[in-house]
């Protein structure tokens, strides 16, 4: 009697290979991705400009009485705290623009403005009397939007 084998084949296997293998090639590059979460980042930060540090609860502190003078003899109080030639607001928010730092690769996102003056009013100084106005400042659904602009493009590489 001759002895049988018994043949038993998973259908899809070829398929699922390739569409995992698209995902590893998302993951290690997310740079599509990243993009969108640093153009997203910079509408952010230019509404924490616009709010005046407001979004998010609180507010930057009020200008000081000399500041308010000096910005209504140059004409520039109306365009609000931290925004006088609107160089420190644009370096953030504007991509490419000239006072911009930003860098993007496969696996993070590096943004800052490249002004002198940009660090001093993130973080304050009371030593010269500025006050810390953080236009640096995500809240915790931000973060929540970008993890979620990640997971979409390693699915959709998963999927397509």
């Amino acid at each position: 009697m001759a002895v049988k084998f018994l043949d038993i084949r998973i259908f899809g296997v070829e398929h699922c290979k390739r569409q995992l293998f698209k995902g590893q090639q998302r993951v290690a590059n997310m740079k599509p991705a990243l993009d969108i979460v640093a153009d997203d980042m910079m509408w952010v930060i230019g509404v924490n400009f616009s709010s005046q540090g407001r979004r998010g609860g609180g507010s930057w502190k009020r200008l000081d009485p000399h500041t308010v003078n000096q910005k209504a003899r140059e004409g520039t109080l109306q365009r609000g705290i931290l925004v006088a030639s609107g160089a420190l607001h644009d370096s953030l928010t504007q991509r490419g623009d000239k006072d911009q730092e930003l860098e993007v690769t496969p696996y993070m996102i590096r943004l800052g403005s490249a002004l002198p003056y940009a660090a001093v009013h993130q973080t304050g100084d009371e030593e010269l009397g500025i006050p810390q106005r953080d236009y640096l400042k995500f809240s915790s659904r931000d973060q929540e939007r970008w993890v979620q602009i990640c997971e979409k493009s390693i699915m959709d590489a998963l999927t397509k």
